[in-house]
């Protein structure tokens, strides 16, 4: 049930007992998708509204916008299980053998397997097990209880080994704090409880290899951790805690002492703390995400923006017609020789291009076929290109823009020269230019002016999202963008600087302003974004809850949610919800599908209707449960597959109509999205209406229940 939430009967807000209560979702920050499905009658997410002047816009292939952004309010790090990062030994890290802290939340799901010894969740000063440091871990059963937590401060020569026997995987968000106090008393809390504590003189100096290790013990090692940390925090010189004590509610801050801060904004190369230590990938690609261990504010696109999602398989939007009704500020693009404006954008890179080829990169901005290119090269760095008449140019930056994370990139041009800034830093530049040889002519940013070879007015088209269409696969974006904006004639940034963070607006001389904040159908805990595929959109004539509800007329509609709510769900627990109505059943012997998650029969999962009226649960294209209850059309049904410790079950109206201890492991990939009232195929559309469709990765219900009576929560 719902937690409830009063204002207080003083509030000026309040007049009457509703009018000062919220009701509040305990599992939100479970949430992976919350749809409510409010808003305009026949809206939907295929307008894309430029934010300055209305510029004209055409979406190409299936490119989407949604509500995740680099603006959200809390942010986690995902760590696959392959993954991990790092920081170089520092002094930040050498304790010596005096006091500190380590605290994090801790989200691990609930089919993580044990690595042989233990699963490390992070080292500090060194690999606790044989180094001077400390290495906290979850352990397998020759260490003490499967799936608690162990910590070791140099335990193999003669250290300490503290052992709680708690099993945490799939029990949500846990908070872990390890201290050491002016007595050298160490303590393990969980969740603000103590559970061990010992005595450690151990001199923490800084022999070992790593200064802090998240996501495995150090990269000798192959004992990964699959999961979920946030809001990590490292203070050297004090324990902070002695005795029990209440967990976070809000984000840390950086108190006195505070040496590392990490995985908590909309990047995982960030360390928040006075150090600002560099953080890099030690391995495979962990990934931002916007899952939290703390109350989520309610989505607001003026607060937290928006983002346009492009699947780097021939996703574009297309500025003006290359024709009749093109932009003002197309005579800035057309023009030869100097300019002076500036570019800059959000961007949420996924993969890289994979070609070394000038041209072959990762373009989010671009304009004609031999003009001008911004984008992102196989090596992670930031590239200006352009054609100056004769020769192929290109300008990369010295750093690199990381995968999964959030990065401002801004390009200013001034005349003849061009800087480049990644998350406001202006690290240097190498320019290159085509003499059939690759030269590199110079270490700056300078250009020898820009030349067009083609009209903007005769054809060659301006894009977001791709490049040119003779080198589409290398060229076209995939992820995310956000906030991208067009300032010519003035140079915004002429110095280093701090990275918006806050949407941006339409400055002075804005002639482009891209937020990705027009879906009418959105994702409201700001996971990701939604895709309208042919006439779904919402209805505000047939509602269950709320001012409005999906309609789809059975002929090929479907919501696509980007980057799958239940991707690599492996054998965890989930509930996939909301309310179904349905005009006409599918043909004899077919079905209707409700939603879909995965592409191929080896991940696949789905809930379909079958001819005969009856819910069908299907998974690696075989169906383990077929409903005992008929469902009657024109009615509203609420429908909950749970999976709860290796069952699935099906309820209807809140109860259990069928369930299979079938426990397949679903590595449903990130770059897999999931399809309401269609399939992959665009086969068994839905045909009626959806109302309050949520996914959450934890098990709302494992027995019978009251369904809902009110709109889902979105807190």
């Amino acid at each position: 049930m719902p937690l409830l939430e009063s204002r207080g009967s003083g509030s000026a807000f309040a007049y009457g007992l509703n009018a000062f209560q919220k009701f509040l979702d305990p599992f939100f920050k479970y949430v992976s998708t919350a749809i409510r499905a409010d808003g305009i009658n026949a809206s939907n997410n295929n307008t894309f509204i430029e934010s300055s002047n209305s510029v004209q816009t055409t979406k190409n292939g299936n490119a989407s916008q949604g509500t995740f952004s680099p603006f959200l309010n809390s942010y986690s790090v995902y760590y696959d299980g392959s993954s991990y990062t790092q920081v170089a030994q520092n002094t930040a890290f050498q304790f010596g053998t005096g006091q500190f802290a380590i605290e994090y939340w801790v989200n691990v799901p609930k089919d993580v397997n044990i690595q042989p010894y233990w699963t490390a969740m992070t080292s500090v000063g060194g690999v606790g097990y044989n180094q001077n440091g400390i290495a906290i871990y979850l352990m397998d059963s020759g260490y003490g209880t499967i799936g608690a937590i162990g910590v070791d401060l140099n335990n193999a020569s003669g250290g300490l080994r503290l052992t709680d026997n708690i099993d945490i995987r799939g029990t949500g968000w846990r908070h872990i704090a390890v201290t050491r106090d002016a007595s050298n008393v160490v303590r393990l809390f969980l969740d603000g409880q103590l559970r061990q504590s010992g005595t450690s003189t151990l001199n923490i100096d800084g022999t070992g290899a790593y200064g802090v290790v998240i996501g495995i013990s150090d990269s000798g090692q192959n004992n990964y951790f699959k999961g979920n940390i946030a809001d990590y925090r490292i203070v050297k010189g004090s324990a902070v805690y002695t005795s029990n004590f209440s967990p976070p509610s809000i984000k840390l801050t950086a108190i006195s002492g505070t040496s590392f801060l990490a995985n908590r904004t909309n990047r995982y190369s960030k360390d928040e703390s006075t150090n600002n230590l560099t953080i890099f990938v030690g391995g495979g690609t962990p990934r931002v995400v916007s899952e939290t261990p703390y109350l989520k504010e309610t989505y607001d696109p003026a607060i937290h923006g928006g983002s346009l999602f492009f699947d780097g398989t021939g996703d574009r939007l297309q500025i003006g017609d290359g024709a009749t009704t093109n932009p003002s500020w197309s005579s800035w693009l057309n023009a030869g020789g100097s300019k002076t404006g500036t570019i800059e954008v959000w961007v949420y890179p996924r993969n890289h291009a994979t070609s070394s080829t000038p041209y072959m990169h990762r373009s989010f901005w671009n304009k004609g076929n031999t003009f001008m290119n911004l984008g992102v090269r196989e090596t992670g760095k930031f590239r200006f290109y352009w054609y100056d008449g004769t020769r192929q140019n290109w300008i990369d930056s010295n750093e690199t823009v990381k995968l999964n994370e959030w990065s401002h990139l801004a390009a200013v041009l001034n005349g003849s020269s061009v800087t480049l800034y990644v998350n406001g830093i202006n690290s240097g530049m190498t320019r290159h230019t085509d003499l059939n040889s690759g030269a590199q002519v110079a270490t700056n940013g300078a250009y020898n002016g820009i030349t067009d070879n083609s009209s903007y007015a005769g054809g060659e088209f301006f894009h977001i999202g791709g490049g040119p269409d003779s080198v589409e696969a290398q060229n076209f974006w995939n992820g995310f963008i956000s906030n991208l904006r067009f300032v010519p004639g003035t140079q915004v940034y002429t110095g280093s600087f701090t990275p918006p963070t806050s949407p941006l607006t339409a400055i002075s001389g804005t002639a482009l302003l891209f937020k990705g904040e027009n879906a009418k159908i959105i994702d409201q805990s700001g996971n990701t974004v939604i895709d309208t595929f042919g006439n779904a959109q919402i209805s505000t004539s047939v509602v269950k809850y709320g001012s409005g509800s999906l309609v789809f007329d059975g002929s090929g509609d479907s919501l696509i949610i980007q980057s799958s709510p239940l991707r690599n769900i492996g054998t965890g627990d989930f509930t996939v919800e909301g309310w179904f109505r349905t005009t006409t059943w599918a043909a004899e012997t077919m079905f209707r599908r409700l939603w879909a998650s995965g592409t191929s029969t080896a991940n696949d999962m789905s809930l379909n209707i079958f001819s005969d009226g009856k819910l069908q649960y299907r998974n690696n294209d075989t169906v383990l449960i077929t409903a005992s209850t008929v469902m009657d059309l024109n009615t509203w049904y609420h429908v909950a597959v749970v999976k709860s410790s290796g069952t699935t079950t099906i309820y209807l109206n809140g109860t259990s109509v069928g369930s299979t201890s079938t426990n397949n492991n679903l590595t449903t990939p990130n770059d897999n999205p999931m399809y309401v009232g269609n399939h992959p195929a665009l086969i068994a559309t839905w045909n009626g209406f959806i109302d309050d469709f949520r996914v959450t990765r934890f098990a709302r219900y494992t027995s019978n229940f009251t369904a809902p009576v009110r709109e889902i929560e979105i807190q």
